[in-house]
C-alpha cells in the first residue's frame, strides 16, 4: 500500500516537474542550448515547440531545421513547405551554385510535405515551375533529378 501511495505521489510530482521543466525550455532566450531544447520537445512530441525554437533567429543549423521539418511533415506540412521553400529559393534564385544541394535537399521537405496533404498536383506544378524558371542552370537541373527518388 505505501509503495503503490509513494509511486503515485512521485508520478504526480513527475507530471509537474515536467511541465515546469517544459515552460522554463520555451520560456529561455537562446543561450547555447537550442539542439537540446529541440531533442526534448520532439522526444515529447512538442512539434510546435520545436518549431518556434528553429525559428527564433535566423542564424540556425541548418541540421536542426532539418530535423525539425522530418518531425513535423506528417504534423504541420503547411510550415514545412513554407519554410522549406523559403530556404531553398534564394539559393536557386541568386545562382549559388555550390548550395545547389542544399536547395535540392529543402525541395524534397517540399515535396514530402505536398505529398503529405495528399498535393501531388500541386507538387508538381511548383516542380514545373521552378524548371521553368531554373532551366538553364544545368548543375541545378541534373541535382533535381533527385526529387524523383
Amino acid at each position: 500500500m505505501i509503495l503503490w501511495y509513494n509511486s503515485r505521489l512521485c508520478s504526480k510530482s513527475w507530471l509537474i516537474v515536467n511541465q515546469n521543466l517544459l515552460q522554463t525550455l520555451r520560456d529561455q532566450p537562446d543561450c547555447g542550448i537550442r539542439e537540446a531544447q529541440v531533442d526534448i520537445f520532439l522526444h515529447e512530441g512538442l512539434i510546435d515547440d520545436a518549431i518556434k525554437t528553429v525559428e527564433r533567429d535566423i542564424y540556425y543549423a541548418s541540421e536542426l531545421v532539418d530535423r525539425v521539418m522530418d518531425a513535423a511533415v506528417s504534423h504541420r506540412a503547411d510550415w514545412v513547405i513554407d519554410n522549406a521553400r523559403r530556404r531553398a529559393e534564394p539559393i536557386m534564385e541568386q545562382g549559388k551554385t555550390d548550395r545547389y544541394d542544399a536547395a535540392v535537399n529543402w525541395l524534397k521537405k517540399v515535396k514530402a510535405a505536398y505529398l503529405q496533404l495528399g498535393q501531388k498536383a500541386e507538387w508538381s506544378a511548383y516542380r514545373s515551375q521552378l524548371e521553368a524558371a531554373h532551366g538553364r542552370k544545368r548543375k541545378l537541373m541534373e541535382l533535381f533529378k533527385e526529387l524523383n527518388k
